[in-house]
């Protein structure tokens, strides 16, 4: 808009009215000025216009900040993600571009962070809002699941059978996460989906039957089936299946068949399991004589006797039946101890039963099952048994 104010002469009288209309026309030209969101600004100081890559920034990647003012090189620069500083920079920086790394653990992500460079001389750049995921994971190799199962009795209508199956990443780059997944098929005298209605999983977490593996060990799950009324035969295959590189680094799917009132394959005769002693203040046998009672809020040192017919290397594994992570806690499993042809040895892990007392109410009837597994590659690869026992709390 014009700006409407009369010059005055030597000896013009100036009036109140006149001064307003000064003020006015200061106060028009500031509002323009606001309108245009223009604000002053340090000829030194940073500023931030773009990040990439853009719209999510990948935690774990190197995000580069577009602007101007900025430090060279570039470690005269604090750049900030809601106040924590980020000082992995790399090759590529100037004056007008910052290229910094991300750490791969930034916490709270997905979420939008606070992005923020300061110099010594210009002090700190506008924030720039910055929307953070999570890392992107690059999965190299194939899972091995391996059925470690040993003799699980007949199968009749009804029983409960615990199949084990081991997850082996140290083909993969990294860890992963994997989904257990059950299907059955070719099933006679009940419908799949009766079978699907009567399985469960141990050593699994979420709707979803995930668990984590690391390629440095592997681990040990579950898969319990129920035999569903007027079954006669089905083929049940397991397989684990990776989160972020399916199929590439899925496993092979393991199929079972199973006939009602047949017992599965039979366990190695040649792996003996027995129940050791196990008399101290914090274990020792149930009433029954067939298992083991532990103290309440107590972690008790179990032993089991073990004789291999064979040499080689062996994975003991445990599980527990009708799992709860805030009752019954595994310790010191799996082991890969090495056995000479036809050696003993006393294998000894930890069982902790975390409440300090006993529940209200009827307890839950828990088994717990260590399985031996010979790892060797040769003509007796896989021979495995287990040992299978009830356990409680005193």
């Amino acid at each position: 808009m014009d700006i409407n104010v009369e010059k005055v002469n030597p000896g013009d009288l100036i009036t109140a009215g006149y001064v307003n209309s000064i003020v006015d026309a200061l106060d028009s030209l500031q509002a323009q000025i606001d309108a245009l969101g223009v604000t002053s600004v340090p000829a030194n100081t940073p500023v931030i216009d773009t990040v990439d890559p853009s719209p999510d920034v990948p935690a774990g990647s190197t995000m580069t900040i577009h602007g101007h003012n900025f430090g060279v090189p570039a470690v005269l620069n604090t750049v900030t993600v809601d106040g924590i500083p980020l000082n992995d920079f790399q090759a590529g920086s100037t004056d007008t571009v910052i290229n910094v790394g991300v750490p791969g653990n930034l916490s709270g992500v997905p979420g939008t962070k606070s992005l923020v460079v300061a110099t010594a001389v210009g002090g700190a750049s506008n924030s720039k809002s910055v929307h953070f995921v999570a890392p992107q994971i690059v999965l190299i190799g194939q899972a091995q699941l391996t059925n470690t199962s040993g003799q699980l009795g007949t199968i009749t209508v009804g029983s409960a059978l615990l199949f084990q199956f081991q997850i082996d990443a140290t083909a993969l780059n990294e860890a992963e996460q994997f989904l257990v997944q059950t299907t059955y098929s070719n099933a006679q005298g009940a419908a799949a989906s009766a079978w699907d209605d009567g399985t469960s999983y141990v050593g699994t977490s979420g709707t979803d039957h995930r668990v984590t593996v690391s390629p440095l060990a592997p681990v040990t799950v579950g898969v319990r089936v129920v035999v569903p009324t007027g079954a006669t035969s089905v083929e049940m295959s397991v397989q684990a299946v990776s989160v972020h590189n399916d199929p590439a680094s899925s496993s092979v799917p393991q199929t079972i068949p199973m006939t009602v009132g047949e017992a599965p394959p039979a366990a190695d005769p040649s792996i003996s399991l027995t129940l050791g002693t196990n008399l101290r203040s914090t274990v020792h046998p149930n009433t029954a004589g067939d298992g083991l009672d532990i103290k309440y809020g107590s972690t008790a040192v179990i032993t089991i006797d073990a004789v291999m017919g064979h040499a080689g290397d062996y994975m003991l594994a445990g599980a527990i039946e009708n799992e709860d992570g805030s009752v019954w806690q595994i310790l010191d499993l799996p082991q890969t101890p090495h056995f000479g042809d036809g050696e003993g040895e006393s294998i000894q892990f930890r069982l902790k039963l975390l409440p300090a007392s006993a529940p209200v109410g009827p307890s839950v009837t828990r088994f717990f099952q260590l399985t031996a597994t010979r790892q060797n590659d040769d003509a007796l690869l896989g021979i495995s048994n287990f040992i299978r026992f009830p356990i409680g709390g005193f």
